[in-house]
């Protein structure tokens, strides 16, 4: 899982990361942690309480063996 969150209005001037940066992030955490594969199972903008922006991606990390 990754998540990104935002409250203060001088962060979300610069620039929310986009939903394929966070895809991105969920594939290097499957890298190190030995997986070869990842099925996204949801991602996006979602509602979190505390933030102003919340993003969140979910995904299952496997190793498939050849």
């Amino acid at each position: 899982m990754t998540t990104y969150c935002a409250n203060k209005p001088e962060v979300i001037e610069v620039g929310v990361p986009s939903i394929s940066m966070l895809k991105k992030e969920l594939k290097v955490q499957t890298q190190q942690r030995g997986g070869n594969a990842l099925i996204i199972t949801d991602c996006g903008k979602m509602i979190y309480p505390a933030c102003s922006i919340y993003l969140e991606c979910n995904g299952l990390a496997y190793l498939l063996k050849s």
